[in-house]
């Protein structure tokens, strides 16, 4: 059945894009993802006035926040711009995979570092404080398990160190040394960068 006109309690799709100066798809992706309540009768939306009224007000509440804090734009999240940097000046072209125990490890290495910077960009540009939360928790595991493999490839490349006087002693030898000067940037410049910002965020939800 055509539905032929808005009722006074609904808004349509394009007004509410104009209102928040987003993307028509941008607005049908909150309906669909139920952030927004609406009809959809014929392939058309209609927006409910009062759901509106509610997201637009948390809308603006959000977007005032990311400018007090003066970070309006992904490449301005110290994160971002860490993660960026770390991995692009990575070579992991040391990591020779030629036994069947090193198959692949280099490459899932290179992947996970592009996901983790993808969830970082998923996460700034979601809308609830919890739903970045657990975006930017995701990155983090993604660093988390690069550092799985670095230190797996580690015990590969090292002989066993056994003196109980120094247990974390590193060998002098290129490799490990390598391995460890990414497994410390990780550790020690990235991985902070996480706490900082989701600490920040949980300080806001409260």
């Amino acid at each position: 059945m055509k539905k032929p006109r808005l009722s006074p309690g609904e808004i349509s799709v394009k007004q509410a894009a104009e209102e928040l100066q987003l993307s028509e798809r941008t607005i049908i992706n909150y309906l669909q993802a139920k952030m927004l309540k609406g009809t959809k009768v014929n392939k058309v939306w209609y927006i409910d006035a009062v759901s509106f009224a509610a997201f637009k007000q948390n809308f603006k509440m959000q977007v005032k926040r990311m400018k007090l804090g003066g970070i309006n734009s992904l490449p301005k999240l110290h994160l971002y711009r860490q993660a960026r940097f770390i991995f692009g000046q990575w070579d992991l072209s040391f990591l020779q995979e030629t036994s069947p125990a090193t198959i692949n490890r280099r490459s899932q290495i290179e992947r996970l570092a592009e996901l983790a910077l993808a969830e970082i960009g998923a996460g700034f540009y979601a809308f609830h404080q919890a739903k970045k939360v657990a975006i930017y928790e995701k990155s983090r595991q993604y660093v988390g398990n690069m550092l799985a493999l670095l230190y797996w490839w580690l015990d590969q490349a090292q002989e066993p160190y056994t003196d109980p006087a120094l247990p974390h002693a590193r060998p002098e030898n290129p490799l490990t040394e390598k391995l460890w000067s990414l497994i410390n940037t990780l550790e020690n410049s990235l991985l902070p960068c996480y706490a900082s910002l989701l600490r920040r965020l949980e300080r806001k939800a409260r």
